[in-house]
């Protein structure tokens, strides 16, 4: 069992494996771990991270800033439909494959597709392709 107690000369937040009996803290004070208050306790150790960021960021004060700030950040689909089918159709290497690829996503996303769409996503320069 893991867990989050705080130096009390310095105030900074430390994780330490409760089986232990005395930790030194980075100000070189020594804490012996049985009287200190656990603030937080984890089960394994990937997890006392986190807990360790948390509690530094209360004793700070920002802790609502410290959770937006370690929310996983949603990647946005790209609003231009013709990029993403370019992204796609770039992975292959061959340029059989590249305009598969591209005539697969273009029905995908549009369903009926016009010639210019078809142009606009082949003749990108990001597919790689130079020819006409």
């Amino acid at each position: 069992m893991y867990g989050v107690i705080v130096c009390p000369r310095c105030k900074r937040a430390k994780g330490v494996d409760l089986k232990q009996k005395t930790t030194t803290c980075a100000c070189g004070f020594e804490i012996r771990i049985a009287p200190s208050r656990v603030r937080a306790r984890a089960d394994t150790a990937r997890e006392l991270a986190s807990l360790v960021g948390q509690v530094s960021a209360e004793l700070a004060g920002g802790l609502a800033a410290y959770r937006k700030a370690a929310a996983p950040a949603r990647r946005r689909r790209s609003r231009d439909v013709h990029l993403r089918i370019v992204g796609v159709a770039s992975k292959p290497h061959d340029r059989a494959g590249r305009l598969r690829a591209a005539a697969v996503e273009l029905t995908r996303e549009l369903e009926v597709f016009s010639l210019g769409d078809w142009t606009r996503v082949l003749w990108n320069r990001r597919t790689g392709s130079t020819e006409r």
